[in-house]
């Protein structure tokens, strides 16, 4: 889920896909997004005749949807900003393989595992594996992201007070 662009590092996570369907024949990898990747994706999907498992489902509003039809959710960044979607993947429950690139604030849960992009594929593909074979059953983490003070209602007070109290030291000062 993310942007078709280079920091994503779509080719990296196809190369792993790629490994995981000769030993999965049924796995499918689903890529929601669009960006100036999209056709240079396509056509090395296509190379690697993996057109009928790897699914471009373009730009969508019912993300959260997908999610619960997923395994595990796999982002090997180059490098990110924060990662909302993998808050996101986290508060539906999936376990997240990512590289070690992600900030320390989206390792909210324990869903989320990082690893090193100088690691072999081999160990990429072993990880994703276990954590999509696990028969873990999923639950909400949204009190726990909560905690983690990734909570939209509680941030919007949170922000609603700062401005009411930055416009009471203004009129303050004012007088």
């Amino acid at each position: 889920v993310g942007r078709l662009c280079a920091q994503k590092n779509y080719f990296f996570a196809i190369d792993i896909f790629s490994k995981i369907k000769k030993l999965k024949h049924n796995a499918v990898f689903w890529i929601i997004g669009i960006g100036p990747l999209e056709q240079k994706l396509k056509a090395y999907v296509e190379a690697l005749d993996l057109k009928e498992s790897v699914i471009f489902l373009g730009s969508r509003n019912d993300i959260s949807d997908f999610y619960q039809g997923m395994d595990a959710f796999f982002l090997p960044s180059l490098y990110e900003g924060l990662g909302i979607v993998n808050i996101e993947a986290q508060a539906s429950g999936l376990h997240c393989v990512v590289s070690d690139a992600m900030p320390k604030e989206v390792f909210a849960t324990n869903l989320i595992e990082a690893h090193s992009l100088e690691a072999s594929k081999d160990e990429w593909v072993n990880a994703f594996l276990e954590v999509a074979d696990s028969n873990i059953k999923r639950k909400s983490s949204l009190s726990l992201l909560q905690q983690a003070n990734f909570d939209i209602k509680q941030q919007a007070k949170n922000l609603e007070k700062y401005y009411l109290d930055a416009l009471d030291d203004t009129r303050r000062i004012e007088k």
